[in-house]
């Protein structure tokens, strides 16, 4: 789970400002993160990794 959740953070630093600018990424970007989110819970996570990747996403689209 972890490979998957370090892919999705290194996807995410590689997204432009430009690309967080456009409604089908952001929508792809809070649907993987959503569904990245359920996996980990389901797999014992406490909700730290939702909560980190959330405030990850917020900074992203300021």
């Amino acid at each position: 789970m972890n490979s998957l959740n370090d892919n999705f953070k290194r996807w995410l630093d590689g997204l432009s400002d430009d690309d967080l600018k456009k409604d089908a990424v952001i929508a792809k970007v809070k649907h993987l993160a959503n569904d990245l989110g359920e996996m980990n819970r389901h797999l014992g996570d406490d909700g730290a990794w939702s909560t980190e990747i959330n405030d990850e996403i917020k900074r992203r689209l300021k």
